[in-house]
């Protein structure tokens, strides 16, 4: 693992990532790696800006199998600073979507999918953590962390019904391998 210094903020590079790195250029061959890296970069660049506005610094930044993860310490936000912080991303692809709709159609395509795919009410995705805010709200905080992991297993269901019949077709097989890596993750 490499580890960089950059104010108070550290930045991990594990060496998962760096393989990924490397699939993301062998796809370029295929004119899309590019275009995956950049989508998911400019995703992490929202969490990171907002981040910054709201006068705090990442504590960490994560660089691993798992993709890029920014830590940014104890909650001290409002519940409408935190829930911007976790949807940040997402807005961040949907706007970079809407400025390369007549431009480029496949990158489109990733920004929608990386914004939809991280909407989902599953931990650690930013559609779980935004699930953890809004039942923290209505819900006593002993019940928070299972109320948050039965919505998680119920939503892995349903992508695991959805990506059965495409499998079995003969379809790709990307969302299945998709959700079981949230399904690994998720067990922790």
């Amino acid at each position: 693992m490499l580890t960089l210094k950059i104010g108070k903020s550290s930045l991990h590079i594990r060496f998962s990532f760096l393989f990924i790195v490397s699939l993301f250029l062998l796809l370029e061959q295929l004119s899309i790696g590019r275009k995956l890296l950049a989508a998911v970069l400019l995703h992490e660049i929202g969490h990171l800006l907002v981040l910054i506005l709201q006068g705090k610094a990442p504590e960490q930044v994560d660089c691993s199998l798992r993709g890029i993860v920014i830590h940014s310490g104890e909650r001290h936000n409002s519940l409408a600073g935190e829930l911007l912080l976790h949807l940040a991303g997402p807005l961040m692809n949907l706007l970079c979507m809407a400025l390369l709709w007549e431009r480029d159609m496949f990158a489109c395509a990733f920004h929608l999918i990386l914004a939809a795919v991280n909407l989902l009410p599953i931990q650690p995705l930013d559609g779980g953590n935004i699930t953890e805010l809004l039942l923290e709200q209505i819900l006593p905080p002993e019940r928070v962390h299972t109320a948050c992991r039965r919505v998680s297993f119920c939503a892995l269901i349903v992508l695991f019904v959805c990506a059965l019949p495409l499998l079995l077709h003969g379809k790709n097989p990307s969302l299945l391998l998709f959700a079981l890596l949230l399904a690994a993750q998720n067990r922790k």
